[in-house]
């Protein structure tokens, strides 16, 4: 459930406590779980999630840097070409 929340809603600004809050676990139980199964933490999926639909949008060539970015839930093309890199 966790992954369709974030796929669902990727420009939310989504924290541990609030997914962990979404889905009704604890921060620390949320944590352990999804590294455990997938070797990486919720916000790194989440970093890459990002990266990923932005690489895509970008290869479009319809929309600026400033509007894909907001697309993917970073304020600014700045923070996006920041994680990008």
């Amino acid at each position: 459930y966790v992954l369709e929340l974030l796929h669902r809603d990727i420009t939310y600004d989504w924290t541990l406590d609030s997914i962990a809050e979404s889905i009704g676990i604890s921060r620390a139980s949320l944590a352990s779980k999804f590294k455990d199964a997938l070797g990486i933490t919720v916000l790194d999926y989440l970093s890459r999630l990002r990266i990923d639909r932005g690489k895509k949008l970008l290869e479009e060539k319809y929309y600026t840097l400033e509007e894909v970015a907001r697309k993917v839930g970073y304020s600014n093309a700045f923070s996006f070409s920041k994680a990008y890199k």
